[in-house]
């Protein structure tokens, strides 16, 4: 799955996942909750908390930490991305804050942040650039559908060209000697 909405943000305490539960509270329909703090023993996360982002409408969690619970979250269809799998059961009561800046992955989310999550990974545009990298991606996006029918069409060179590799080769000092090795097929075929 692929998930795009702005960050709520929880810092739990290690093997607390109070602030977890704060933030299932203070989300909206299309929010990424983005649950900090965590540790590789204990699960933040779990059937219960999904239950309610699900009822909330939540596009999906980032935890940086564990999960639980899986296959009913699964079940749930609603998407997670984290860090590892635990059946241990966290604390509550904890010391933790909810929708302040957090540090997830080692990358620094503030409330309101776009969080990108799909099978490569996880993404935090920070809001106030936001517009900017829509049109860089959407550009990005454009070009590579055009190089995609180039190379579908058969042009084999397509993404080789539109990457400048001989540029590249160049600048390294790269020298091409012979740039086919149709004279290795035709002098290698009789030897076999």
């Amino acid at each position: 799955k692929q998930v795009a909405g702005p960050a709520i943000t929880a810092q739990c305490s290690a093997g607390d996942n109070t602030m977890s539960h704060v933030a299932g509270v203070l989300a909206q329909p299309g929010d990424v909750l983005v649950i900090a703090g965590g540790d590789p023993q204990t699960a933040l996360w779990g059937d219960l908390t999904s239950l309610v982002a699900h009822v909330h409408q939540v596009a999906g969690v980032v935890v940086d930490g564990g999960v639980r619970d899986v296959r009913v979250i699964r079940e749930l269809g609603l998407p997670i991305w984290a860090r590892v799998v635990s059946p241990a059961r966290p604390a509550k009561g904890g010391p933790g804050s909810a929708n302040v800046p957090v540090r997830a992955g080692g990358v620094l989310i503030h409330p309101g942040d776009i969080v990108v999550a799909d099978d490569d990974g996880v993404v935090v545009v920070p809001r106030m650039l936001a517009a900017e990298i829509l049109a860089r991606a959407e550009a990005r996006e454009a070009r590579e559908i055009t190089l995609r029918s180039d190379l579908i069409a058969g042009h084999h060179r397509a993404l080789y060209e539109a990457l400048g590799i001989e540029k590249l080769l160049e600048a390294a000092g790269v020298e091409t000697v012979d740039d086919t090795f149709d004279h290795c097929r035709t002098e290698g075929a009789g030897r076999e």
